[in-house]
């Protein structure tokens, strides 16, 4: 295929689709593969303060290929070290799971399901996530929350944030299973994106800028020769449908309680945002030949009061992909190389794009052989392939919940008691049976010591995840309390 030059000056969307190419099956393969893919890319760089970091602590200039790398966690009070093997991805990707296994066969999304089951669950093998994410997780487990009434606020060390003002990009980085299952129905993505988004982010920031990416992501998956023009056009018109309508009318219990303790409207709000993202796409797309890194600056996405913005986020990747999208390699690693940036979650956007419109065949193998689960990735594509062909009745990726495993102890309890063993059969209650294939205890870096046991479990579906133990439960002195993990990324 055809590589966008360094400079970005030509024309990214005259990619010719390989013969005998099923578009369809490349582009939500790719999507999919890729985006987690640069997720697990881009986590490395994520917390990097500088292009000099990254050579003191890895020895290249930039990051090109996945590394086994070490990160604090813990909060303050509870520091320990998380070690991350090559090739694992983040909280990103493991919540764009949960939103594929929240597909039903017609390809509605099932909020409920995902609100009370998987939100809640996630909690017990998240690898990241921020103060909103982590915090609607942990409220949805409420008996009184419905997927539309998960209202919630929580303090940082410098204010106080409501649900209502929580627009970050938590939302935009999880959508694709969502749009690429739906991609000959967008009226019926573009609903299921608002559910889910309502589920943890009230603010239209959040919504917004998952709704723009989707409808991206959405031309470039189904289009079998997007033009540059058309592309920017289809999404500059999409821009004025927003604005021009309302709220779903599955949402008016949830709008009018949003507006019942705010003084202006959800609807004017949602306009003006709407206002903002045009004028992102605008500067997103003006010149191409300006050095992508003076357009995210431009966006705020270097600043830590902008950078995690759900609208800034998904221009700032579209930024990326116009530039470079003829090949997802080249797209990939300038995202993930953007340090100062939420680099993870801005990677896996344009992963998401690039794959959406290069196909899966482009991604380069040393990548896809090295990524976390591929196989496991393989069936959520296959599923949300049938599901936008409408050829079962199922979706592929129902867990076992028979009774067969029903006294495997799970796997939250034998980790919390120190019980667990390598090679121990174990249960999740969403993620089904699985293996313990690891374990191991380290020391907490505070007074008064005390130790986290990890466990790497495979599960039978085909998805693996990293357990652990709260932090100080074990060591702890009398008196003093323990502290779950703080969020990697305040603003998701």
């Amino acid at each position: 295929m055809n590589q966008s030059s360094e400079t970005g000056t030509d024309d990214p969307l005259s990619l010719v689709v390989n013969e005998g190419q099923d578009r369809r099956t490349e582009g939500i393969y790719g999507a999919i593969i890729s985006a987690a893919i640069a997720d697990a890319l881009g986590w490395v760089t994520e917390f990097m303060r500088s292009p000099a970091q990254l050579k003191d602590y890895y020895g290249v200039e930039k990051l090109v290929d996945f590394v086994t790398w070490e990160k604090k966690t813990g909060g303050r009070f509870n520091t320990y070290i998380d070690r991350v093997e090559e090739g694992n991805y983040s909280d990103d990707t493991q919540l764009t799971l949960c939103t594929a296994r929240s597909l039903r066969p017609d390809g509605t999304f099932d909020a409920e399901y995902f609100t009370k089951k998987e939100l809640p669950a996630w909690l017990d093998y998240a690898r990241g996530g921020g103060y909103t994410v982590l915090t609607a997780a942990r409220m949805a487990g409420r008996r009184s929350v419905t997927w539309n009434s998960n209202f919630f606020s929580y303090r940082t060390a410098d204010h106080v944030t409501d649900y209502r003002n929580a627009g970050a990009n938590g939302v935009v980085m999880r959508i694709g299973p969502l749009v690429l299952a739906n991609l000959d129905r967008p009226e019926l993505a573009e609903r299921a994106i608002w559910h889910n988004a309502i589920t943890t982010h009230g603010h239209p920031r959040a919504i917004v800028g998952a709704l723009f990416y989707g409808a991206a992501l959405g031309t470039l998956a189904r289009e079998e020769s997007p033009t540059f023009d058309r592309f920017l056009t289809s999404l500059r018109n999409y821009l004025l449908h927003l604005k021009q309508t309302p709220v779903p009318e599955s949402l008016a219990s949830w709008r009018t309680r949003w507006d019942a303790s705010t003084p202006g409207t959800f609807d004017h709000l949602f306009r003006e945002t709407v206002e903002e993202m045009r004028g992102l796409m605008d500067l997103a797309v003006a010149d191409r030949k300006e050095p992508v890194s003076d357009v995210l600056r431009r966006l705020g996405c270097f600043e830590r009061a902008t950078r995690g913005s759900g609208t800034a986020t998904a221009a700032a990747a579209l930024a990326i992909f116009l530039r470079y999208g003829k090949s997802i390699e080249h797209a990939v690693t300038k995202a993930v190389n953007l340090i100062g940036s939420d680099t993870d979650t801005i990677g896996a956007l344009v992963g998401g794009l690039a794959g959406a419109f290069c196909g899966y065949s482009s991604i380069p193998e040393r990548w896809a052989v090295r990524l976390q689960d591929l196989d496991y990735f393989q069936r959520v594509c296959d599923s949300v392939l049938r599901i936008c062909n409408r050829t079962d009745r199922s979706s592929g990726l129902e867990v076992d919940q028979s009774e067969r495993w029903a006294s495997f102890p799970r796997i939250t309890d034998v980790v919390q008691k120190r019980t667990v063993r390598t090679n121990q059969r174990v249960s999740h209650p969403i993620l089904g049976p699985g293996w313990v294939r690891s374990t191991y205890s380290q020391a907490i870096r505070r007074k008064g010591g005390g130790t986290v046991v990890f466990s790497r479990v495979v599960f039978d579906i085909g998805q693996s995840c990293v357990f652990h133990s709260k932090a100080g439960s074990v060591g702890q002195p009398k008196g003093e309390q323990s502290e779950d993990d703080g969020p990697e990324d305040p603003e998701e």
